[in-house]
């Protein structure tokens, strides 16, 4: 494959059974729950590598035990990823907004969950420029709690109770 087909704007899918793989630009990841499909989260920093517990240098495979698997799945939807029934319906379809600093139509939502509980939001217009700045300063951050710091920094909403945020209303990990 040429350098060019390698530098493509589509998100490169890990292979299947491969969890997490690395793409020229950034670092998909897939979560496989047992109701079928998958979860995608199409850039993960090392922030949220740590946060599901992945290497930031090792690929990842899929686990066998369905429990570890699905507590994966939820974990990475706190994160903002997208479910999708088979390859073919996550190829066709664009995002509605962007979760974590993933677009979706003119918002940017962003989330972080401190280690005492509740957690941070931070919604984006896509204005000239400011999307890119807030968006790098957050990708900047070295930790979950950085990363809310930084979210507050920025202005965003903290929930003492996740059930009090309307986007992570339900999550169970």
């Amino acid at each position: 494959m040429d350098t060019d087909a390698n530098e493509s704007n589509a998100t490169p899918l890990p292979t299947p059974g491969i969890r997490a793989g690395f793409g020229p630009r950034m670092t998909p990841v897939r979560g496989f729950p047992s109701k079928g499909g998958y979860y995608l989260l199409e850039v993960a920093d090392p922030v949220e590598m740590d946060f599901l517990g992945h290497d930031h240098f090792q690929e990842a495979l899929r686990s066998i035990n369905p429990t570890e698997e699905d507590a994966l799945c939820h974990r990475m939807r706190a994160l903002g990823a997208r479910w999708f029934e088979n390859e073919t319906e996550a190829e066709r379809t664009t995002p509605l907004k962007v979760v974590n600093g993933k677009r979706v139509g003119k918002m940017e939502v962003w989330f972080g969950w401190p280690e005492r509980g509740g957690v941070w939001m931070l919604e984006v217009e896509e204005l000239e420029g400011a999307r890119r700045v807030i968006g790098g300063r957050l990708r900047n951050t070295q930790t979950m709690d950085e990363r809310c710091n930084c979210i507050k920094m920025l202005g965003g909403t903290f929930f003492g109770n996740r059930e009090d945020c309307p986007l992570t209303r339900g999550l169970i990990f």
